[in-house]
């Protein structure tokens, strides 16, 4: 057989129908033609040497391995491609370009075999749902969602499908469950109310005067779109019957809430104990409490001096009593008999039996007087008003059988106060020292009081109120601290100063960073106040996606990743607002 003649031979295997064609090359190629095995060989070779490669074939196929495999090296194994991969040569398989798939076909000869997997994007996370079943995210693969507890359905779908690369329907909405509004319930007030969704509870009290009889006086919105239990029913309170009263007549308005009950005692009794009028009240009660009208007494009299009671009947309502002066008195005005009256009081007025009278003293400057009377062995005691007291005279002089009043007529004269030392650091102006004059003191400037009083009065017992003031230089209250800041501070007296200045990455946006110490104790300027500094946004940059971004305030950072095809190949710096730090990217990519 020559060099350029080409022939095949084929040689079937019964089981295996693996074909073997010889065409004269060297070096052995297998590809699965039409259910058979195919052997090819490259390169120029004899006849004879061709007939050497195909024997040599043919041993090695005659192992019965099926379609789509080949021997081992060990020449009895039957080895396949496995799934997603295919045969590039009779030792090697290779995957499916692109994550392709071979559907779950093994052993297959061709990159033909391989078909690209279609995927969908990761569907959106939705408020208020819950993934209740995912198969993936393939093509036909499904998402099933479910409103959570409380939520409904308003609009989208609960169920989506990946049809060739996109979710079919559109995203779930789940809206929270709304209930009904409420009809207003008589008689009552709502207390709290948050709101009219789910779980919302609105709360009913009944006004004063009313109860609840039935219903609920909380009521909460349910899942189903409900208000568990029933409207309240407020009804007006009503009070039990009061027994009758003795010696009293009434009129009564009825027994219901502020309906109310009056009574009047009779001619000759008086209400001792209890109410005259009561009212039903919310609670079911009546105010006040049960009236007793007992017969009207008179108060007891005072005894008459200087004379003695000879009869007395009693002292209620119609009762008497009568009166004689003892010797040597006379009655001057009065009378002698008395009758209890029916409104408490004693008829006429009391009697007087006198005796010889002093005559009226003068009055005494500066002084109050209480006086007993005029007459034999009465008293009028004297003393000296607030601030003056008794130089001469009696305090206290009584009424003498002479008709003559014994010791002489007081003298009151106004009280003095001692001088007192001069206060450092002040300016002093004096009305005097008698009861009642004042010292009045000022600190002078960039002093002030921190004990004593600035004004001091004479008092009535020779003495000046308060104490001596003291004044010391100003001082300004502490400062609290300012947030993101440091502060030096010369004092806190009058004319210090405090310095702050904000700590890096914070800038001052309101206040004063230096603040004096003034005379009226307060701190010029106000609180200084030091806030983050905020970077401005950074402008697109093309080709690039950000994978992180932490915010745009002092050491937040943004991460820049080049899009699948672009490499970075220069790096942006802006000074005094983003820097670069390590792991932190800002580019152009590469056209």
């Amino acid at each position: 057989m020559s060099k350029s003649d080409s022939r095949d031979i084929k040689i079937k295997v019964d089981k295996n129908k693996i074909c073997i064609m010889n065409s004269f090359q060297a070096i052995l190629m297998f590809i699965e033609i039409n259910g058979c095995m195919t052997i090819f060989t490259s390169g120029t070779r004899t006849a004879h040497q061709q007939d050497l490669y195909i024997a040599h074939a043919f041993t090695r196929f005659s192992a019965a391995c099926p379609v789509g495999s080949t021997i081992d090296e060990d020449g009895k194994t039957c080895i396949k491609c496995p799934a997603d991969e295919y045969w590039v040569n009779p030792t090697a398989c290779e995957p499916c370009p692109n994550n392709g798939t071979t559907e779950g076909k093994t052993g297959v000869t061709g990159v033909e075999f391989c078909k690209a997997v279609i995927e969908c994007q990761d569907l959106e996370e939705v408020d208020f749902a819950t993934i209740t079943e995912q198969t993936g995210i393939n093509e036909n693969d499904t998402t099933t969602y479910k409103c959570n507890i409380g939520y409904e359905l308003i609009s989208g779908d609960l169920t989506r499908q990946c049809i060739r690369d996109t979710w079919n329907g559109s995203s779930p909405v789940c809206v929270i469950v709304s209930c009904p509004c409420l009809a207003d319930v008589k008689f009552s007030n709502i207390t709290t109310q948050t709101g009219g969704n789910y779980q919302d509870t609105i709360t009913y009290a009944c006004i004063p005067g009313y109860e609840l009889t039935s219903g609920s006086l909380t009521r909460q919105c349910l899942v189903d779109k409900t208000w568990n239990g029933s409207a309240p029913i407020c009804e007006i309170v009503s009070c039990p019957s009061l027994a009758d009263v003795n010696f009293s007549i009434a009129a009564q308005t009825g027994s219901n809430y502020q309906d109310t009950i009056t009574y009047a005692c009779i001619a000759g009794y008086e209400l001792t104990s209890g109410s005259l009028t009561r009212q039903c009240m919310d609670d079911k009660t009546w105010n006040g409490s049960v009236p007793v009208c007992g017969i009207v007494g008179c108060s007891l009299l005072t005894d008459v001096k200087f004379s003695n009671i000879t009869t007395q009947t009693g002292g209620n309502y119609q009762d008497t009593i009568t009166y004689a002066c003892i010797p040597g008195y006379e009655l001057t005005s009065g009378s002698l008999t008395r009758q209890c009256m029916a409104n408490g009081t004693w008829f006429g007025s009391a009697p007087v039996c006198d005796i010889i009278s002093c005559p009226n003293l003068a009055g005494v400057r500066f002084s109050v007087a209480i006086q007993t009377g005029t007459n034999y062995k009465d008293t009028i005691t004297y003393a000296c008003i607030t601030g003056y007291e008794l130089t001469s005279g009696s305090l206290t002089r009584q009424c003498m059988d002479d008709k003559t009043w014994n010791g002489s007529a007081p003298i009151c004269e106004r009280v003095i106060c001692p001088r007192l030392v001069d206060v450092e650091f002040s300016n002093v102006i004096q009305t005097g020292s008698n009861y009642q004059d004042t010292i009045t003191y000022d600190c002078i400037t960039g002093y002030e009081l921190t004990s004593g009083s600035l004004t001091r009065q004479c008092m009535d017992d020779k003495t000046w109120n308060g104490s001596a003031p003291i004044c010391e230089i100003v001082s300004c209250p502490s400062l609290a601290n300012v947030n993101f800041s440091i502060a030096a501070q010369t004092g806190s007296n009058l004319q210090d100063t405090i310095t702050y200045a904000c700590i890096t990455g914070y800038e001052l946006t309101s206040g004063s960073l230096t603040r004096q110490c003034l005379d009226d104790t307060t701190w010029n300027g106000s609180v200084p106040i030091c806030e983050i500094v905020t970077c401005p946004g950074l402008a697109d940059v093309k080709f690039a996606n950000i994978t992180n971004e932490t915010g745009s305030n002092y050491q937040d950072t943004i991460t820049y990743a080049c899009i699948t095809g672009y490499e970075l190949t220069s790096v942006a710096w802006l000074f005094d607002v983003w820097m670069i730090k390590p792991g932190i990217e800002i580019f152009q990519s590469a056209r």
